[in-house]
């Protein structure tokens, strides 16, 4: 993040405005899901931007019988959700690899395709067994990364409707501060107004971009210190939980060929994120990888990154 000076009361609420137009428009595209205008959404954006608040928050206010998804799901256990909840919408939350499976892919390609109304025949079919099923319900894929630019990630884009939440720094902070004015819990507002700064102020030290976690985990810490549970200050607390890991505190990674590209698609979307010069990202791309800048390039080319 940089290290801008701080923005004036104008500027936060220009910000403040723009971020609520996003939210609006996320909203808009869960609830033409949850109604029955779309079959499905697929809802991208920086992590920490409150896209899994908005979507649980708006399918509660649409009274939507839902069922949320995260962690992993097989293509088995996603059909099984598909059969039991035929008339339900599906939230998938950061599942990345399901989408990456080619026949998590048919499956969702089957259970959004068609008119929105109308059932959407989806079958499952292994040796010796053939599933049918008649889908009238929704999917809410909720991810921080685009659908692969590989065919079977086209013809889920095509079928989707896609959603790109992608608020500005500025406009996480004005939305922060309009809400720690308003106090949270048992935090009254200029408390919780001291947490947001101290958070800001971290966050421009350590070039951290600005994630809505970090204020409402600092929220916590506080109460925590308030409540004399902890003996450390709370000001240490949340700055400890922002931390950066560094490359040699992680656990090693497989040292499969799949396992080694994996943990090569993580480290690029970091240092992508970073927006580092370009001798800046050589040098942490080769402490990281041991490899060239051929091979960033190649896996940011794999996940479609661009700039």
């Amino acid at each position: 993040m940089a290290k801008d000076k701080p923005q004036g009361r104008s500027e936060r609420s220009g910000a403040l405005t723009q971020y609520q137009q996003l939210v609006r428009l996320l909203a808009d595209r869960v609830r033409s899901v949850a109604k029955g205008y779309q079959t499905g959404a697929y809802v991208t954006g920086r992590p920490g931007s409150g896209k899994t608040h908005t979507v649980r928050r708006i399918l509660e206010e649409c009274k939507t019988n839902y069922v949320f998804l995260n962690g992993r799901l097989s293509p088995a256990a996603l059909y099984d959700e598909i059969e039991e909840r035929p008339d339900s919408v599906l939230v998938i939350d950061d599942i990345p690899l399901l989408f990456n499976n080619l026949q998590a892919a048919q499956i969702l390609m089957a259970a959004v395709g068609g008119d929105p109304g109308v059932p959407r025949r989806v079958t499952y079919s292994i040796k010796g067994l053939r599933r049918i099923t008649e889908y009238n319900g929704g999917i809410i894929a909720i991810s921080n990364r685009p659908l692969r630019q590989d065919p079977a990630g086209l013809a889920l884009a095509s079928r989707l409707a896609t959603l790109e939440h992608e608020p500005t720094d500025e406009m996480l902070i004005a939305f922060i501060e309009s809400e720690a004015r308003k106090g949270v819990k048992d935090v009254p507002g200029k408390e919780c107004l001291m947490v947001f700064e101290h958070v800001i102020d971290v966050c421009r030290a350590g070039d951290y971009r600005i994630d809505l976690r970090y204020f409402f985990k600092g929220i916590e810490d506080y109460r925590c210190w308030k409540s004399e549970t902890c003996e450390t200050d709370w000001r240490a607390l949340v700055r400890s939980s922002m931390r950066r890991v560094h490359a040699d505190e992680l656990p090693l990674v497989p040292v499969t060929r799949a396992g080694t590209k994996t943990a090569e698609h993580e480290i690029v979307r970091e240092l992508h994120a970073r927006k580092l010069a370009r001798d800046v990202l050589e040098v942490e791309w080769r402490k990281l990888t041991g490899k060239t800048m051929d091979s960033f390039y190649r896996r940011k080319r794999e996940l479609g990154l661009q700039g």
